[in-house]
Parts: C-alpha cells; structure tokens; sequence
C-alpha cells in the first residue's frame, strides 16, 4: 500500500565552490537518494517481491527535505535576510502546480469509476490535499496498510500534509525565537524537538501507531535529523576511508528495512530509525568529498528519477488504483486478484513515469524556472483560483452525496456497503479485537459476558468470521444468553495459548485458563458456538477443541466456513451495468475452496468429533442454484469478499434458528 512523504525542498540550481556552514550545494547524490527513495516507495505499492518494506522511502525523504530546508532558511533567519512571505511563495512554486494539475486530472476518472460512497471520500480527500491536511483525514481514516484503502486514489498525499505542516510551523518557530532575540536557542530547540518527537513517537507507535504515522509531531524528528544534519550540529566525516563507511553502512541501513520489513512492522518509532540514520550517513559522506555510494547515486538515470521524483510519487499511486478500479470491473472469475501480475506492474510503472517526465517537465519546471512569465501575483492568483474550483468540486460532489445518478437505485444500494463501518455492529474494542492496536485490556467482560442466573449461557467465539455474524445472533437470538470474544486474524482455537501476537495469545490464554474452565454454574459456558475463516490447517487444532470442550463440559456448536468470492460481493453487484455480468456471472466468482472445506468439516463433525455442525453452503445454497447474492432486496448477503453484511448475518442466522441448530 502507499507511503512516501514527498521531497518538496528545491536544491540550488548553482553549484557553490565553497560552502559555508549552513548552506547548500547542489549534489547530484542527493537526487540519487531521492530516486531510490521513491523508487522503493512505488515498489513496495505495487508489491513488488522482496520490497515490501519500500514504505521507509517516506523516512528518507523526510530527513532530505530538512536537510536542505534547513540549511536554506536558518543561514537567513540568523543573517535577518529571511521573508516567511517569499518562503511560502517558494513553497508553492514548487509544491502546488504538479499537485493541482494531479487532482484536477483524477476528477474525471473518479466520475467513471468510484461508487457515490467512494466519490464521498475521495471528495473529503480532494479537500484535504488541497488544504495540506490530508495526514489528518487519514489518520480518522484507520490504518495506512488496511487494504480497504488500497483503493482510495488520493491515499499518497498524506505525506504532503506532513511535510506542508513542517514548512508552516517551522519557520514560525524559529522566528519565534529570532524575535526574542533566542539565536542561541535554535540549536536547543532543533535538538529538543528531535529528542521529545523521537521519544513520543517510540513510546505511542506499539500503542497509538495511527498517531505516530499520521501526526507530524511524531515524525518532526526526522526532519530535524536532517535539521542537524545541515547545522553540523554532529561532525561530517572527513576522511576517504570515513565517508566510504559511512556511505556504505547509510546505503545498507536504507535497503535493508526495504527488503527485511513487511506492512506488519511496527512502524514508524524505532523501526524508522534505520532508514533515517541510514539517510543521514549518506548526506553526511558527502559533505566534504565523495565516495564510491556517491559516485554511484549520481549517475544520469539515478539523478533523472530524483528529478522527477515528486510528480512520479504524486502519479504513481492514481495510475495504479485506477487501473486496479478497472481490471475489477473486466477480470474474469479466478484472475481478480491484487497484487497485480508482473506485466501490469511494468505497464502502470512505465505509464507512472512517462506522465511524471510530462509533469516535471511542463508543470514543475516552468513554474519553478519561469519567474518572468509566472510572477508572483499571477502564481498566488492562478493557485487561488485552482484551489477554489477542485474545493467547490469537492463540495458539491459531498453536497450530492457522490452524484448517484451515475449508477441504478439497486446498484446504489448494492454498492453502498463497501466501506460500512463494522465498528459498532461487530462491538470493535470492546467485544471484538485486533491483532494491532488493542489489548486483551480492553476486552469489555461486563458487556461481552453476560451471565444471568438460571439462564443458559452461549459464547459465540473466534475471528471476524465470528464477529460478522454478532449483528444476527444478537437481533434473531436475542432472548438467548449469547456472549462474545472474537479477536480479528485470530480463531481463539486452544493452540493459540502460545501464538507470537499478544492480543491473540493473551485472549486465548484467558479463554481457556479461566473462563471456560469455570466450574460455577453461575459463570460457566454451556454453549461455544465457534465461527472462523477456516483453513485446512486449522482442523488438528479443531480436534484439540473438541477434546477440550467435552472435558469441560461445554456443548460444542461449530460453523464451517461460508463463501467467498474473489472480488467484493457489493463492487461486483455495483458494477452490474458497467460489466454486463448477471447474477449468474457473479457466481462464478465464488472460490470453490469455501465449499470443499465445508464438505470435509461436515464429515469430521459427523463421524469424528461428534458434534453440531452448521453448514451455511447446506442452510443457504441450494444444489445447483448457488449462494444467495441478496439479503433483502438490494443489499448484497456480504459487505467484502467473505464477510456478512449486517443483513447477510441476519438471514443467516435466521435460517439457523428456523431449523434449530443451536441446542437451547
């Protein structure tokens, strides 16, 4: 999924043959940086194999832009030369026009493929690039890696709002500062600053990591690596065989996290602090001469890929979601899955660079060059005006509630559960848990364990596949006794009292150390009606639950697995007019490994394990007609590719009462 913060400091365009402290030359090998931080950034989005951590590519960006930032705008702040006004003017040259020219472009192809609740979001979005807060949406969003955004065309400008706060803020700080006549304390700011951010960020990423990678407090530290850096706060080496070492170990310590980390890294907080130290080498090399890394970062096609590296960063991810936008509306039942195959991997690169070589070229470069043409007046008017029309656009298409008139009433309807908030109807955080980001701490016992004397008392358990079906149990048992534990990613069977991940271990531990092995009638489980995202994998430790429930005393009631499709159910009843696909055609997208297990689970529990079984292939489909793609009228049974709308859980459990599954 995406990540790069975008280098947006201007170097130079005059080389200096003598550079005090403070100021900056041109240097070939920092474009060369620049190109193989966004070229790790584009690999890790488009999955490229064994770069999956490419996303670091965003750290070193960051240490670059304060580098040079830093060493442009202090040496005039402390000489009384600054102008905050001719800075920002600056910032926009540089910043705006490329990123204007993208949205606008991207407006068209939402209109042709976003649904009305995705065309609601991407609005939100366009407002927030504009307004250089899109890490704050993002960060009311969830997860930069969740795949539900791997969708979502204007995911990368997160990465802007960071750094378009960092140009902001910090000026204004140190003139703060100049202005009580601090001079002295730029330095103790810069290092304060770096330390508390460092310290904040370490401290919140295993517990808040949203936080620590939308907030650009928590990545303030990065930038002021480069700030020290650009200050010789910390000495350069000076010597051949130094700046040989410290290139290559720099060099090292940024492709290694590239290849070594995954999306499941903690990240950022200390796992970001490789790639920044590994940045910070490199620049450091050279400083005062150059070495073998350098020599190599500053070869033409390194230097042409630093170039262009903001308009490829800004073009690559809009290319790449809206080509995936439109092989999900053409792929053929079995060929639907993203990460995308290798052809089309060099085929949206290969476009991403072209349209970034026309960008830097005709959009940045004259903006940037052409100070006789664009003027700062007719530059502040021509971006005003910009900003207005893409915000007015924004507005009215959230004022439309994503132009719906594009689509059917049923294809609305249908389309309209992609992206619904499960939070509250699973009982997210309380009942229902994530491997990241929450703790067994929080699972709520007084809510998720009722206990009423005289009562029988049923415990519905295991990962999402359990938690989906909370909204049904709850509306069509509810005069039952039905608690819940569920942790996403995690099937709570027996063997995972000793699974790596805390929550996951930790929840399974409670589980069968404490809770069903209570004896009290007061607080014991009569009923576990077990539901997951089952595998073959999974059926040794079946077995063991068995074994347990039974030595406990516990009626075992197991649900097998449900269907699945390789593309989103509702995407694909939304896209009905657009793919001339029938009901039928959607059938055929049904993975046929759900059915095959479910057969075999279904023998177990009638000849071995001895227990209730519930069939949702045997409730739901009859032969030969297949699995329902509605609910009820216009809303599909599932909100994703394998998981029950709250109308989907509802029928189905439903059907499970009606034929008296559950034992009372």
């Amino acid at each position: 999924m995406p990540e790069l913060s975008v280098l947006l400091a201007d170097p130079p365009t005059a080389p200096q043959t003598v550079r005090p402290a403070g100021h900056t030359r041109y240097r070939a090998d920092i474009d060369g940086l620049r190109a193989i931080a966004v070229l790790f950034v584009v690999a890790s989005h488009l999955h490229v194999a064994h770069f999956a951590g490419g996303y670091i590519g965003v750290d070193v960006f960051f240490v670059i832009s304060g580098y040079l930032i830093s060493s442009n705008i202090i040496p005039q702040i402390r000489a009384g030369s600054f102008s905050l006004a001719g800075f920002y003017v600056r910032r926009i040259r540089r910043i705006f026009p490329a990123l204007i020219v993208m949205l606008a472009l991207t407006l068209p192809l939402a209109w042709r493929f976003l649904f009305p609740t995705e065309m609601v979001e991407y609005a939100h979005s366009l407002l927030a690039a504009v307004f250089a807060c899109s890490n704050t949406l993002l960060w009311s969003w969830g997860g930069y890696f969740a795949s539900e955004n791997e969708l979502k065309p204007l995911l990368h400008t997160w990465s802007l709002g960071v750094e378009e706060q960092f140009y902001l803020l910090f000026p204004l700080c140190l003139l703060a500062l100049t202005g009580l006549r601090k001079h002295a304390w730029i330095r103790t700011f810069i290092c304060a600053l770096a330390t508390i951010s460092f310290a904040c960020a370490w401290f919140l990423t295993p517990r808040n990591p949203h936080a620590a990678f939308f907030n650009v407090g928590l990545r303030a530290w990065e930038l002021m690596i480069g700030a020290i850096l650009s200050q010789r706060y910390v000495p350069s080496p000076r010597r051949r065989i130094s700046r040989e070492l410290a290139a290559i170990i720099g060099l090292l310590a940024i492709v290694l996290p590239a290849i070594l980390y995954t999306p499941n890294t903690t990240f950022p907080g200390l796992a970001a602090l490789p790639p920044c130290l590994g940045a910070a080498l490199v620049i450091a090399a050279g400083e005062n001469g150059t070495s073998l890394p350098s020599r190599l970062l500053s070869l033409p096609p390194l230097v042409f890929f630093g170039l262009i590296s903001y308009s490829l960063y800004l073009w690559h991810w809009p290319v790449q979601v809206f080509y995936n936008l439109r092989h999900l509306q053409t792929c053929a039942p079995g060929s639907c899955a993203v990460p995308i195959n290798h052809t089309a991997q060099a085929f949206i690169f290969l476009v991403s660079v072209a349209i970034a070589t026309l960008s830097w070229r005709y959009v940045e470069m004259p903006f940037r060059k052409r100070k006789d043409l664009f003027t700062t007046r007719r530059l502040v008017l021509a971006s005003g005006t910009a900003a207005v029309v893409v915000a007015a656009s924004a507005i009215l298409l959230i004022a439309t509630k994503g132009a719906p008139s594009r689509y059917t009433p049923d294809e609305v309807l249908a389309a309209s559960q992609l992206g619904f908030d499960t939070f509250a109807p699973w009982r997210w955080g309380s009942c229902a848990l994530g491997l990241e980001h929450t703790t067994v701490d929080m699972y709520d016992q007084v809510r998720c364990l009722p206990f009423t004397p005289g009562k029988r008392h049923y415990l519905l358990l295991g990962d999402s596949h359990a938690a989906h079906l909370w909204p049904g149990f709850s509306t069509v048992f509810g005069d039952f006794q039905i608690g819940q534990a569920n942790v996403a990613g995690c099937n709570l069977l027996p063997d995972k009292v000793t699974d790596s991940i805390p929550t996951c271990r930790n929840m399974a531990t409670f589980l069968y150390r404490d809770l069903l092995a209570r004896k009290a009638a007061a607080q014991h489980i009569d009923t576990l009606i077990v539901s997951a995202q089952w595998h073959s994998y999974d059926l040794q430790a079946v077995g063991h639950l068995v074994t347990y429930a039974r030595d406990n005393h516990i009626d075992l009631v197991l649900i097998g697995p449900s269907v699945a499709y390789d593309l989103p159910l509702p995407r694909m009843l939304g896209n009905v007019s657009a793919s001339g696909n029938s009901l039928a055609d959607i059938q055929a997208h049904a993975t046929p490994d759900a059915a095959q297990l479910d057969a075999q689970m279904a023998a177990l529990a009638r000849e071995q394990w001895k227990v209730h079984y519930i069939s949702y292939f045997a409730d739901m489909c009859p032969s030969g007609a297949g699995c329902p793609a509605y609910a009820s009228p216009g809303v599909p049974m599932l909100l994703d590719s394998n998981h029950f709308s709250t109308a989907g859980a509802i029928r189905f459990t439903q059907a499970i009462r009606d034929r008296g599954q559950i034992p009372e």
